[in-house]
């Protein structure tokens, strides 16, 4: 017996070229997508269900991230400068505030090959992770430094970000950045990825802390209850752009056993969710036949199975979203140069 395929309504939202990073918020009712590209592209915002999109103006490309860091969705910050080819001497942190009906960018932090941001709230605060994957680079192949990884506090008054510091200069090949609250901690943290591991990172008393909670290279990464039984499990591709999509459950203290394993061509664009009730698994490829590939989890044969599969995708990014009940993934692709929304619309039983 084998798991019933899902059916998806494919909603697109626009076009841009070379899109590369997507992410959303929830806002009135609604919901905000916003979109750079990896090229020298403007990146657009987009209400939906309205639809209405605008450009982001004066904007540098090479957008590796976008995260709001008002509760309105007027206020963002991104990473640009990090091109094709890893060229990313221009690369840094930006600001985009919406004003008087008109986006102003601006640099907030230079950090060369800039790749991931993220913004965690605490304690009434706005603190920005920022990770670079090498402090220099002298071609794309050159790994020989290993990435920082910073922290500074966004001030709300100034739109400046105050006390920035380094929270490490160990991670090589920084590709993943996750905020995400696990279950029994009671908050979200950060967690960031490299040739080195994962590393959960948390502001306690206005202090970073930071742990180890996995040992191997890890590209990207996402955390979901795959199988309903109560404990997350992690999802990984490994290693860096790498060639497998992997599963594990929890075991013993902060160990993991790998229960899944799936062949990737330059997998990319891991994220992790429920849907209608339905936990799963949706990743891309950025080579062989790009596709994207959606997997559930079978409770007849206790398997992880694919069931949804669209070639050509070169999903870049994806995001679980929920938008006035509407349940679905949020995903850039790169290939067909969209920017679009899965609406989970059949979510059958298993085969009989």
């Amino acid at each position: 017996m084998a798991m019933e395929s899902l059916l998806f309504d494919k909603e697109i939202l626009f076009h841009l070229p070379d899109v590369y990073a997507v992410n959303a918020m929830s806002v009135d009712g609604g919901m905000i997508v916003m979109a750079g590209s990896e090229t020298r592209h403007l990146p657009c915002v987009m209400s939906y269900p309205l639809l209405n999109k605008e450009e982001i103006v004066n904007c540098l490309g090479g957008m590796m991230s976008i995260n709001p860091v008002a509760d309105d969705g007027s206020k963002l910050v991104s990473v640009m400068g990090l091109f094709p080819g890893f060229n990313g001497l221009e690369g840094g942190i930006y600001s985009h505030v919406r004003d008087n009906g008109a986006w102003n960018t601006r640099l907030l932090f230079p950090l060369p090959f800039a790749h991931r941001c993220d913004v965690l709230n605490r304690d009434g605060r706005r603190y920005v992770f920022m990770a670079s994957v090498s402090k220099h680079k002298a071609n794309p192949d050159d790994w020989s430094m290993p990435g920082e990884t910073y922290c500074g506090v966004y001030n709300k008054s100034t739109g400046c970000l105050d006390d920035i510091t380094c929270i490490d200069a160990s991670l090589t090949r920084n590709h993943g950045m996750l905020k995400y609250e696990l279950p029994g901690s009671g908050r979200e943290s950060i967690y960031v990825s490299g040739r080195e591991g994962i590393y959960e990172y948390d502001v306690v008393s206005g202090r970073i802390e930071s742990r180890r909670i996995f040992d191997g290279e890890v590209s990207e990464f996402a955390f979901v209850d795959i199988n309903g039984d109560g404990n997350v499990e992690l999802v990984t591709i490994e290693p860096f752009h790498g060639n497998r999509l992997n599963v594990y459950r929890p075991e013993g203290n902060d160990g993991w056993m790998q229960i899944f394993s799936h062949t990737l061509a330059f997998g990319h664009g891991l994220s992790a969710g429920t849907l209608d009730g339905k936990p799963l698994i949706a990743v891309g490829n950025r080579r062989g036949d790009a596709s994207l590939i959606v997997f559930g989890y079978d409770k007849e044969s206790e398997s992880i199975e694919k069931v949804y599969e669209e070639p050509g995708t070169g999903t870049t990014q994806s995001l679980f979203v929920v938008c006035n009940g509407v349940s679905g993934i949020l995903c850039a692709n790169q290939a067909k140069q969209e920017v679009v929304i899965y609406k989970l619309i059949k979510n059958e039983q298993y085969s009989k």
